[in-house]
């Protein structure tokens, strides 16, 4: 190994090529070649150690959701009089970076084979040989300064993993001795599996609302929203853009985080939606007795069951005052003694804030005694 620096060759134009061999769905893999020959070195047969050419080669990869997952890339075709000359490093459009191979795959003349490199496969390429077609971890086996602008060579290519996988990816191959000399007779491949950044949710407004309300969410990556839900409860909703979506709060919502769910994972809101709950009382004053129900509009039973409900009289004598209370049952029906009088008579379900942040809305309803 001779420890040549080649940054100053990273300010050299790239040849890019791209084909996209297989169109996937978010969290499939997708192939991009570059077929194009490479010649190691530059000059070769002439020159003998050296950068290749081109230096770099590169594949323009567009398309794919915004982070990699998984990152496996191919050499095809590759011939070389002295393996262990070779230096391939990958780089991302990210800027990350990783040995392919160093200084591995000793003297022994290899003429056409194909090497893919892929974190599960589960050899690496020998340092001393030989050198054959097959999958192998990315095997560096010499330290050196490849002269990168900036960031450090991993050596995995989990290195890729999160970053967005767009833009051109290039292939760096050096020759470190001399006296030999190679070809990469049909290109490179890169197989890149990416899935779309999971939503994010900044921001409610309003914050409040009953069952029909518009509620609009600010946030990111909801294109291609699947679901929107208030507390688990499905919500009809509409997607305006990347950063906004639109939704009306469902019947049966109860207070709580509304989330978004893309092929990208789900998002919840930091913050609690409230939701108000309409509700309607009936009152009979027949008999003695005044017996009535309260029921929610939206079906949130719970803002019927076991709520307060008072009584007042008015019996022409200043107006009503209060004369009783009582809690509804399970099913949000009360009874209450003291409708004895004639006059009339006023059921009140109170305004209530449950526990869970739910708010009962107060209801009030009259009926007259003769």
């Amino acid at each position: 190994m001779n420890g040549r620096r080649i940054g100053a060759a990273l300010a050299t134009s790239a040849l890019v090529v791209t084909m996209l061999v297989l169109v996937s769905a978010p969290a499939q893999a997708t192939t991009f070649v570059n077929s194009g020959a490479i010649t190691i070195p530059n000059g070769a047969p002439g020159t003998t150690d050296g950068p290749a050419n081109p230096f770099p080669s590169g594949i323009n990869v567009t398309g794919l959701p915004a982070v990699t997952t998984d990152v496996n890339v191919t050499i095809n075709g590759l011939s070389h009089t002295w393996p262990d000359d070779l230096d391939i490093v990958l780089r991302a459009p990210s800027g990350r970076q990783t040995i392919l191979v160093t200084d591995a795959g000793g003297d022994g003349n290899v003429t056409g084979i194909n090497l893919t490199f892929d974190d599960a496969a589960g050899t690496f390429i020998p340092p001393d040989g030989p050198m054959s077609s097959g999958t192998f971890r990315p095997t560096d086996t010499d330290e050196y300064s490849f002269g990168t602008p900036s960031g450090a060579l991993g050596t995995s290519m989990a290195t890729f993993n999160g970053a967005d996988p767009n833009g051109v990816w290039s292939l760096w191959v050096y020759d470190d001795s001399t006296s030999d000399v190679g070809q990469i007779a049909s290109g490179w491949a890169l197989n890149i599996t990416a899935a779309p950044n999971a939503p994010t949710i900044t921001a409610i407004s309003p914050s409040d609302g009953y069952a029909g309300d518009l509620v609009t969410l600010t946030g990111t990556a909801f294109t291609g929203a699947t679901a929107v839900t208030f507390n688990g409860v499905a919500a009809q909703y509409t997607v305006n853009s990347d950063t906004q979506i639109t939704a009306t709060v469902p019947n049966g919502a109860s207070a709580g985080v509304i989330a978004v769910t893309t092929s990208g994972g789900t998002g919840s809101s930091a913050m609690f939606f409230v939701v108000r709950h309409r509700r309607t009382i009936s009152l009979d004053v027949s008999g003695r007795k005044a017996r009535g129900r309260v029921d929610v509009v939206d079906g949130y039973d719970s803002c019927a069951a076991g709520v307060e409900v008072t009584l007042k009289y008015d019996g022409g004598r200043g107006g009503f005052r209060a004369i009783g209370s009582t809690t509804t049952d399970g099913t949000g029906h009360y009874v209450m003694r003291g409708a004895r009088h004639p006059g009339r008579y006023r059921a009140t379900a109170t305004l209530t804030t449950l526990a869970t942040e739910d708010i009962c809305n107060k209801k009030i309803t009259t009926e007259s005694k003769g």
